[in-house]
């Protein structure tokens, strides 16, 4: 079965307990097959704090998979290559000084 590595920024590494791990995935996953089974095996709170009650990324939430957001390709629906890495963030955007 394939691997992926995935890192947890922001506050999510709290959450998940570790800032990356490898995760195996089926042949053919995409973002959402992976989202749920980081959620089942580390916490439910990842979940909640990357996806809406409608399961749709919450605003501020980014995947960043092969160095690009998913937004970029077909969101949660993107495929995942074998053996790639994966970046899930949320509220990291740049702030600005005054």
């Amino acid at each position: 079965m394939p691997q992926l590595s995935v890192h947890y920024l922001g506050f999510l590494q709290q959450l998940a307990g570790v800032s990356e791990e490898r995760v195996e995935v089926p042949p053919g996953a995409t973002v959402r097959d992976l989202l749920a089974v980081l959620q089942h095996n580390r916490s439910d709170d990842i979940g909640v704090a990357l996806l809406t009650r409608g399961g749709q990324l919450r605003e501020g939430a980014r995947v960043i998979v092969g160095g690009r957001n998913v937004s970029e390709f077909q969101g949660l629906d993107t495929v995942l290559q074998n053996e790639g890495e994966v970046a899930v963030v949320v509220g990291m955007d740049p702030i600005s000084g005054g």
